[in-house]
């Protein structure tokens, strides 16, 4: 992952980054969502970044930094109750103009809400391994939301991929778990090492006692 991270690059929605399968749900319609068309505006200080038309109320004529996605009023994930209402409003922000690491964050608050509402509603550990599995694809496409701000740090750390890992030790699919450890070590130079071993181990373990 050597890309050089670049936070000013942005697109009109979630599913035009390239790389990306995204398609909103049934009933999210981006032409009412508020910001779906604006634009940023170069600064004038002579930078590369940009400034965004804020859309808070109250402020309009004003300007920010933050893109629209980041500005949703929707991102209070305390006040999402349901599974279906988290959805909707990760969906509705991922319609909206953004830079990739705004939409990798906006997957990951969804993602460790629904985690949350998991023991009240079980489809929501099914949403939360769909999520975490379209964020590894975000980053395959866009590999500077991992890269270094500076050469001598560290890749920033893929949560995604822990949560993947006790998902799946969790619910007893070692081979899975064991992927996902390789994967976080050898494609995404994680720091994953002890997993892979311990799931290693494990399935160890357990083709042995199914041969004995």
């Amino acid at each position: 992952m050597a890309s050089k991270r670049d936070d000013t690059s942005w697109f009109p929605r979630f599913g035009d980054i390239p790389g990306v399968a995204w398609t909103p749900p049934a009933g999210v319609d981006r032409r009412k969502i508020r910001g779906h068309d604006v634009r940023p505006e170069k600064n004038d200080w002579g930078s590369d970044s940009v400034w965004w038309p804020s859309l808070e109320p109250g402020e309009e004529g004003g300007s920010t930094s933050a893109t629209p996605a980041q500005q949703y009023v929707g991102l209070d994930w305390s006040e999402a109750k349901t599974v279906a209402a988290v959805l909707r409003n990760m969906a509705e922000a991922l319609e909206l103009p953004g830079n990739p690491s705004d939409y990798h964050f906006i997957m990951a608050g969804a993602q460790e809400r629904l985690w949350k509402l998991r023991q009240t509603d079980p489809a929501a550990v099914r949403e939360v391994e769909r999520l975490c599995w379209l964020d590894v694809e975000l980053v395959r496409a866009r590999p500077e939301i991992i890269a270094p701000y500076h050469e001598d740090e560290p890749h920033l750390y893929m949560e995604v991929l822990n949560v993947l890992y006790r998902l799946y030790q969790r619910e007893g699919y070692l081979a899975e778990a064991e992927q996902i450890a390789a994967m976080a070590v050898n494609e995404f130079h994680q720091r994953f090492e002890r997993q892979l071993d311990e799931a290693r181990e494990r399935r160890a373990v357990l083709e042995a006692e199914d041969a004995a």
